[in-house]
Protein backbone atom coordinates (compact mmCIF):
# COMPACT_ATOMS: atom_id res chain seq x y z
CA UNK A 1 0.00 0.00 0.00
CA UNK A 2 2.60 2.11 0.87
CA UNK A 3 4.50 1.69 -2.20
CA UNK A 4 1.30 2.63 -4.36
CA UNK A 5 0.81 5.84 -2.39
CA UNK A 6 3.94 6.83 -2.84
CA UNK A 7 4.23 5.76 -6.76
CA UNK A 8 1.10 8.04 -7.24
CA UNK A 9 2.17 10.92 -5.58
CA UNK A 10 5.35 10.55 -7.85
CA UNK A 11 3.51 10.01 -10.53
CA UNK A 12 1.21 13.28 -10.02
CA UNK A 13 4.53 15.54 -8.69
CA UNK A 14 5.92 14.37 -12.15
CA UNK A 15 2.69 15.11 -14.06
CA UNK A 16 2.32 18.70 -12.39
CA UNK A 17 5.84 19.64 -12.44
CA UNK A 18 5.46 18.71 -16.58
CA UNK A 19 2.41 20.41 -16.91
CA UNK A 20 4.15 23.28 -15.28
CA UNK A 21 7.56 23.05 -17.68
CA UNK A 22 5.55 23.12 -20.65
CA UNK A 23 2.71 26.41 -19.63
CA UNK A 24 5.96 28.01 -17.53
CA UNK A 25 6.86 30.18 -20.95
CA UNK A 26 3.28 31.45 -21.89
CA UNK A 27 3.22 32.44 -18.17
CA UNK A 28 5.90 34.66 -18.24
CA UNK A 29 4.86 35.95 -21.81
CA UNK A 30 1.77 36.94 -20.53
CA UNK A 31 3.88 38.88 -17.05
CA UNK A 32 5.98 40.26 -19.68
CA UNK A 33 3.06 41.49 -21.81
CA UNK A 34 1.17 42.81 -18.71
CA UNK A 35 3.98 45.17 -17.87
CA UNK A 36 4.94 46.10 -20.97
CA UNK A 37 4.60 49.93 -22.10
CA UNK A 38 5.04 49.98 -25.09
CA UNK A 39 2.29 47.81 -25.41
CA UNK A 40 -0.51 49.12 -27.59
CA UNK A 41 1.70 52.20 -27.95
CA UNK A 42 2.14 53.91 -31.73
CA UNK A 43 5.59 53.47 -33.29
CA UNK A 44 7.32 54.87 -36.27
CA UNK A 45 10.21 53.43 -38.79
CA UNK A 46 12.89 55.30 -40.65
CA UNK A 47 11.60 54.09 -43.79
CA UNK A 48 9.10 51.43 -44.94
CA UNK A 49 9.22 48.41 -47.34
CA UNK A 50 6.78 46.63 -49.45
CA UNK A 51 7.42 43.99 -47.35
CA UNK A 52 3.90 42.67 -45.38
CA UNK A 53 4.17 44.58 -42.16
CA UNK A 54 2.16 45.37 -39.17
CA UNK A 55 0.09 48.51 -38.68
CA UNK A 56 1.18 50.80 -35.68
CA UNK A 57 0.60 50.20 -32.71
CA UNK A 58 0.39 45.95 -33.45
CA UNK A 59 3.72 44.09 -33.21
CA UNK A 60 1.32 41.04 -34.20
CA UNK A 61 -0.24 40.39 -37.15
CA UNK A 62 -1.71 37.43 -39.58
CA UNK A 63 0.09 39.37 -42.64
CA UNK A 64 3.64 39.37 -41.02
CA UNK A 65 3.99 36.49 -38.26
CA UNK A 66 8.30 37.01 -38.87
CA UNK A 67 8.41 40.53 -37.92
CA UNK A 68 6.31 43.04 -37.11
CA UNK A 69 8.18 46.05 -39.68
CA UNK A 70 10.67 46.01 -42.03
CA UNK A 71 12.46 48.79 -43.33
CA UNK A 72 14.47 49.84 -46.55
CA UNK A 73 18.38 49.11 -46.93
CA UNK A 74 19.38 52.43 -45.53
CA UNK A 75 22.03 53.96 -43.39
CA UNK A 76 21.15 53.61 -39.39
CA UNK A 77 17.76 52.41 -39.64
CA UNK A 78 15.50 52.86 -36.88
CA UNK A 79 12.18 51.94 -35.07
CA UNK A 80 10.96 54.69 -32.63
CA UNK A 81 7.72 53.85 -30.06
CA UNK A 82 5.98 56.75 -28.44
CA UNK A 83 5.36 55.63 -25.02
CA UNK A 84 2.51 59.05 -24.85
CA UNK A 85 3.96 60.26 -21.79
CA UNK A 86 7.15 60.16 -19.67
CA UNK A 87 7.55 57.49 -18.24
CA UNK A 88 10.62 55.21 -16.22
CA UNK A 89 12.17 52.69 -18.11
CA UNK A 90 15.09 49.91 -16.61
CA UNK A 91 14.66 47.28 -19.17
CA UNK A 92 13.71 45.99 -22.23
CA UNK A 93 13.10 42.78 -24.61
CA UNK A 94 13.68 42.68 -28.08
CA UNK A 95 13.03 39.61 -30.30
CA UNK A 96 14.78 39.51 -33.95
CA UNK A 97 13.00 38.14 -36.77
CA UNK A 98 12.50 34.75 -37.14
CA UNK A 99 13.29 32.78 -40.39
CA UNK A 100 16.83 35.37 -41.90
CA UNK A 101 19.00 37.37 -41.54
CA UNK A 102 19.38 38.33 -37.59
CA UNK A 103 22.86 39.69 -38.56
CA UNK A 104 21.22 42.68 -40.36
CA UNK A 105 20.27 44.38 -37.22
CA UNK A 106 23.84 44.08 -35.43
CA UNK A 107 25.09 46.60 -33.83
CA UNK A 108 21.58 47.64 -32.44
CA UNK A 109 21.26 50.59 -29.88
CA UNK A 110 18.54 50.97 -27.53
CA UNK A 111 18.38 54.69 -27.36
CA UNK A 112 15.93 56.95 -25.03
CA UNK A 113 15.01 60.83 -25.53
CA UNK A 114 11.89 63.05 -23.14
CA UNK A 115 11.77 65.57 -25.81
CA UNK A 116 12.32 63.52 -29.77
CA UNK A 117 15.77 66.07 -29.93
CA UNK A 118 18.02 64.59 -27.81
CA UNK A 119 18.65 60.85 -27.71
CA UNK A 120 20.99 59.01 -25.33
CA UNK A 121 22.30 55.61 -25.39
CA UNK A 122 21.50 53.34 -22.60
CA UNK A 123 21.99 49.97 -24.17
CA UNK A 124 23.43 48.08 -26.96
CA UNK A 125 23.89 44.20 -28.96
CA UNK A 126 26.81 43.77 -31.00
CA UNK A 127 26.06 40.38 -31.77
CA UNK A 128 23.84 38.64 -33.46
CA UNK A 129 20.57 37.74 -31.19
CA UNK A 130 17.42 35.83 -31.04
CA UNK A 131 16.53 37.50 -28.11
CA UNK A 132 18.16 40.16 -26.54
CA UNK A 133 16.97 41.29 -22.75
CA UNK A 134 18.75 44.61 -21.88
CA UNK A 135 18.66 46.08 -18.69
CA UNK A 136 20.00 49.47 -17.53
CA UNK A 137 19.56 52.12 -14.71
CA UNK A 138 16.36 53.65 -14.55
CA UNK A 139 16.03 56.63 -16.66
CA UNK A 140 12.96 58.67 -17.87
CA UNK A 141 11.94 58.18 -21.27
CA UNK A 142 8.66 59.24 -23.87
CA UNK A 143 10.77 57.70 -26.89
CA UNK A 144 12.26 54.86 -27.16
CA UNK A 145 14.58 54.57 -30.32
CA UNK A 146 16.16 51.31 -31.72
CA UNK A 147 18.73 52.09 -34.16
CA UNK A 148 20.96 49.41 -36.05
CA UNK A 149 24.26 51.27 -36.43
CA UNK A 150 25.06 50.57 -40.30
CA UNK A 151 23.84 50.20 -43.99
CA UNK A 152 20.92 47.52 -43.60
CA UNK A 153 17.53 46.48 -43.40
CA UNK A 154 15.59 46.28 -39.95
CA UNK A 155 13.06 44.51 -38.96
CA UNK A 156 12.49 42.64 -35.67
CA UNK A 157 9.72 40.61 -34.30
CA UNK A 158 9.06 42.33 -31.04
CA UNK A 159 9.67 44.87 -28.80
CA UNK A 160 8.75 45.30 -25.05
CA UNK A 161 9.46 48.03 -22.91
CA UNK A 162 9.30 47.55 -19.13
CA UNK A 163 9.52 49.75 -15.84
Amino acid sequence: RAWKRRLLLTSVVIGLGSVLLIAWPRILDRWYDSRDLARGKPWTVSSQSDAGTCVSPAQRCAESPEFFFHTNREKNPWLQIDLESVQTISAATVRNRKGCCQDRVVPLVLEVSVDQEHWSEVARKDDEFGEWKAEFAPTQARWVRLRAEKTTYLHLRRVRILP
